[in-house]
């Protein structure tokens, strides 16, 4: 009696559900890091939202002629102050009287405790 001899083909069952469960594991992973950066991206988006609206708040502030603000959009306007002080006094060398004036202004964000404070030129009624 002659005996042959199966050779094995393909996986077996075990190993083909060892694979799937590699396989499962591996996506599984890869899909909670896309989905984490995807949080991300739209964070960074919202963070460089407010930064475009307060730059150029900022911006339209500072040639103004009238002292007046313009108005935040509505999701800012109870997240920040906005604080003015009295125009500086003139230098005591001062050459010429001028119709500007530097004024102080300070903003301040409460959520992230960050403040922002610089001078702007003031038009004045009278010369200095």
């Amino acid at each position: 009696m002659m005996h042959t001899q199966q050779i094995q083909q393909g996986f077996t069952l075990l190993e083909t559900i060892i694979a799937m469960a590699i396989v499962a594991m591996t996506l599984g992973s890869l899909l909670s890091v896309l989905g984490s950066s995807k949080q991300l991206a739209f964070k960074a988006q919202a963070n460089i939202y407010e930064v475009i609206v307060l730059r150029s708040a900022l911006n339209v502030a500072q040639v103004q002629e009238e002292p007046d603000y313009p108005e935040y959009p509505a999701d800012f306007i109870e997240k920040l102050t906005f604080e003015m002080e009295d125009v500086l006094e003139p230098p005591k060398r001062q050459t010429q009287k001028i119709m500007l004036g530097l004024e102080p202004y300070q903003w301040t964000d409460k959520t992230h405790g960050s403040l922002v404070s610089g001078l702007r030129w003031k038009k004045l009624t009278s010369a200095q």
